[in-house]
């Protein structure tokens, strides 16, 4: 197997041979993502595949098993025929004299049936119960959201409570919610019930049944009153408010009439419930929304104020796509207005040890008004997306807890090292697994918490995080300045732990064992993570990104991501000398052809790319079937299209293109520091703040560098491979 070092080295600069120019060596050639679909593979296919490749100029493959198509169906992943299968993908290439990279998953996420609820990513979840002081309090409390039966305590704290506060429902549900890119609830009904007038629920717009919201409290609740505040213009026309003991059959409370505009407060007669449902039969628009809806005991009163604006992006529930469309940005943001703190750190009370193991809490309740506080941690829930295992999806591994990863590692990189070992080849050179997608089957939820994360917290920020777990269950601690400190310190621990647990351990895994490690270190079609982009891409010995053909999917983003931007600067900062991507991944299937995607490549190649991964060559099991199977996403190409015959020249410049481009040093005049901490990537040039002026390049850098690998000589900044900035 090839030794790491080899690929690790730093670039010599030295003149370009016009030899190798015409004729570029296998490093510099592209390789291509070469799918197999379903199990759907032959040996007979192989050996033509890897023919036709590696006549047309590509030096190596990416092995990627998924499913995701409706095509015949074969082995499976991993089962002894398939092993069989790859062995012999290994002896062909290695008598091709080519490189095979393999991505140890079944799709593209890390995870499977191996992959069990105490290896899988988990989220802080919380209960409240309100109660009142000056008496002994005993009884369970609430158990907080559980996933898949799962779940685990963490913490049991109180803070007081305003007098007049209404109680928090249990839980919130809707008729609908508007969906963002991939399902995600941007205004969720719990932002209805948050006291924050500018944030909102919406609904789904075009629905013909009323629209609804749906609160299950803890204990029956003796509800004498309503507050109702629309969002905007855009609220509910008539309600009509409903309970219920069961859950089940509801009972008309009362109907009313909303304001378009002011909130709408009525009483009525006590009534004790569970379980109530406001229902709105018209609305003055299409969705309808709802900023505040609470029910009300006797002496509640609801008093809206601005909480922590972007709360779900800054405790790290959410992360960044399409919306909010400013992207990372948001977490500098914040309300103007004083706010008044909901507790002081300092008045927390932990009440952990008073909770036995079913969730009993004894305490004698000083006097006021008091909410507890249970947390917890369940799962976040997503199972892999694109699989074959006949059903057998399993949870994706762990991204803040090393346990996960490394049971990934042993179910399918280790049996994937013994093959090469028994095939006797040197083709293996590395492995890889592919876009970090958690929360795009989770409404956007991201992990949040693993079993050792509050030491991990305190080991990292230096403090206990426990006096501000508050911040987390959408509390002002202290005053607006220090809640967004801790819940930044929170992402920022979130964000280590992914770039030290998950990614930075799976590299160790595969230099254990010789290979390189490569992963698409979060820039899939969702989502942009709560990551220091750079470090994530620089714990891999190649960095790896990703760009599209055809679709702005990814260039969206270039005012505040840019994926090839973000690890060609990797690269660079980090001493690798390789900088690839999944290229071309389109939905305009049978469309592209060399003239359309090469003023794309092009544009890659300026931000940094040095190295084509095709994404994909789909592997063809028959010799007589054309067009053949195909995968849903990606450029279809591979032997079977018309251009194949042609393919070579393109092949060939794109070839000439990378040599050039891995000879060197990258020249960059500025080394751009984006800033400590997470959520952070790297801009297209044009949307660079500062601007630099035209004729001149740059790199973003990190702390993580400045600190452990920058000098200063002679008046440049200087890392140990050769890279140096006139301007930091």
């Amino acid at each position: 197997m090839l030794g790491i070092s080899s690929a690790l080295s730093p670039a010599v600069a030295s003149a370009p041979d016009a030899t190798l120019f015409r004729n570029p060596p296998d490093s510099a050639r592209p390789r291509a993502y070469w799918w197999w679909l379903n199990g759907n593979v032959t040996k007979e296919g192989i050996h033509k595949d890897l023919e036709e490749m590696r006549r047309q100029g590509i030096s190596g493959v990416l092995i990627c098993h998924a499913g995701g198509a409706v095509t015949p169906t074969g082995p499976r992943f991993l089962s002894p025929a398939w092993h069989e299968l790859f062995r012999y993908a290994l002896q062909e290439a290695d008598r091709l004299g080519m490189e095979v990279m393999a991505n140890v998953c079944d799709g593209w996420d890390a995870g499977g049936p191996w992959i069990t609820p105490e290896v899988a990513n988990k989220k802080l979840v919380y209960s409240e119960t309100q109660v009142g002081g000056g008496r002994p309090f005993s009884a369970a409390l609430a158990v907080p959201e559980l996933v898949d039966g799962y779940y685990k305590d963490v913490a049991v704290v109180a803070i007081r409570e305003k007098s007049d506060r209404p109680v928090s429902p249990a839980r919130v549900t809707a008729s609908s919610i508007l969906p963002g890119y991939v399902r995600e609830w941007n205004f969720p009904p719990q932002d209805a019930v948050d006291l924050d007038p500018d944030t909102w629920w919406s609904s789904k717009a075009g629905q013909k049944e009323p629209a609804w919201l749906h609160y299950e409290y803890h204990d029956a609740l003796p509800a004498t009153g309503l507050y109702l505040a629309p969002a905007g213009q855009k609220g509910p026309r008539e309600c009509e408010l409903q309970s219920s003991l069961d859950g089940q059959t509801f009972t008309t409370i009362t109907r009313f009439a909303v304001d378009s505009v002011h909130p709408t407060r009525i009483h009525f007669p006590e009534v004790r419930a569970r379980h109530f449902r406001m229902l709105f039969p018209s609305a003055y628009s299409d969705p309808v929304q709802v900023a505040e809806a609470w029910l009300l005991r006797a002496a509640d009163e609801p008093r809206p104020r601005h909480a922590i604006k972007w709360w779900w992006f800054k405790s790290g529930n959410r992360s960044f796509w399409d919306y909010p469309r400013q992207g990372p940005s948001a977490l500098e943001e914040e309300y103007g207005d004083p706010a008044e703190a909901d507790c002081l750190s300092s008045q927390v009370l932990s009440l952990t040890a008073r909770m036995d193991s079913r969730g009993l809490l004894q305490w004698n309740v000083p006097a006021g008004r008091w909410t507890i506080l249970r947390f917890g941690y369940t799962l976040e829930g997503q199972k892999i997306r694109s699989e074959s295992l006949n059903g057998e999806r399993g949870y994706e591994a762990d991204a803040l807890d090393a346990a996960g990863i490394e049971r990934q590692f042993r179910h399918t990189a280790e049996p994937m090292i013994a093959d090469a070992k028994a095939a006797g080849v040197r083709a293996l050179k590395s492995i890889y697994f592919d876009s970090y997608e958690l929360g795009a089957d989770m409404h956007g939820q991201q992990p949040t918490w693993s079993a050792a994360f509050r030491e991990e917290f305190r080991a990292r920020r230096g403090y206990d995080l426990l006096p501000y777990l508050p911040a987390l269950a959408r509390r002002i601690v202290n005053d607006r300045e220090t809640t967004d400190r801790f819940l930044a310190d929170f992402r920022w621990t979130i964000g280590d732990l992914m770039a030290d647990r998950y990614w930075g351990r799976f590299a160790e895994l595969a230099h254990q064992h010789g290979l390189l490690a490569h992963c698409e270190t979060g820039y899939g079609t969702y989502p942009y993570p709560h990551i220091d982009g750079l470090k994530c891409a620089g714990v891999n010995d190649i960095t790896m990104g990703e760009f599209w053909h055809g679709t702005d999917i990814m260039s969206q983003f270039n005012p505040w991501g840019n994926v090839i931007r973000s690890v060609a600067s990797a690269a660079h900062v980090y001493g690798r000398k390789l900088t690839q991507a999944e290229s071309f991944t389109a939905w305009t299937h049978w469309q592209e052809a060399p003239s359309t995607m090469k003023p794309v490549g092009d544009e890659a190649f300026t931000d940094g790319l040095n190295r084509i991964v095709f994404s994909q060559i789909t592997h063809q099991p028959q010799l007589d079937m054309k067009p053949g199977w195909q995968f849903g996403a990606g450029t279809h190409l591979d032997r079977n299209i018309t251009w194949w015959e042609q393919a070579g020249a393109f092949f060939a410049y794109l070839a000439r293109c990378q040599y050039m481009l891995q000879q060197g040093l990258f020249v960059a005049d500025v080394a751009h520091f984006y800033g400590e901490g997470v959520t952070r990537f790297v801009p297209s040039k044009e949307y660079l703040k500062p601007s630099i002026p035209q004729g001149y390049n740059f790199d973003d850098i990190n702390a993580d560098v400045l600190l452990r690998r920058a000098s200063v000589r002679q008046g440049r900044l200087v890392l140990p491979d050769g890279m140096s900035y006139r301007v930091l």
